[in-house]
């Protein structure tokens, strides 16, 4: 798998979020992204030509049934980085913002998913997390509200 670590216990995904090992996404220059000549290690998965609106359903719900302990694993280190700000506007970094969004883009880019969308899920996302951490700092420093 190129150094790439595992996701969850499925060995066709790969996690390329993590920033914990040089070989991720997360710390993978945009350019690196757009060139990626070995696309097998991208997680990309056969799309089923339903016949009926439940299968499609199906599909659905057994995808939302991984993307949401990913999401709640996401904000649980979000907040955790509350206590390592110095203040509650340090919660929202423009730059890093936009790393995150460029990074998801290019990602869905190589995909060859709808980069908009990819965008407005992101940003949403980001905006989410940022309410989430800013109330975990203030809970953290109350004589500062």
């Amino acid at each position: 798998m190129n150094g790439l670590l595992p996701l969850n216990t499925n060995p066709n995904t790969v996690n390329l979020w993590h920033n914990a090992q040089p070989k991720t996404l997360a710390n993978t220059d945009i350019d690196t992204i757009m060139h990626k000549k070995d696309t097998d290690t991208l997680p990309r998965r056969h799309i089923e030509s339903c016949e009926d609106l439940q299968t499609i359903r199906n599909h659905i719900d057994a995808l939302d049934e991984q993307i949401i302990p990913l999401l709640c694993e996401r904000i649980q280190y979000i907040t955790q980085a509350a206590q390592f700000k110095d203040s509650a506007a340090d919660t929202r970094r423009f730059g890093r913002i936009e790393a995150i969004v460029t990074r998801a883009k290019a990602y869905a880019k190589v995909l060859g998913a709808d980069e908009d969308y990819i965008e407005s899920v992101y940003r949403h996302l980001i905006d989410e997390s940022i309410r989430q951490e800013k109330a975990k700092w203030l809970s953290l420093h109350p004589d500062k509200k």
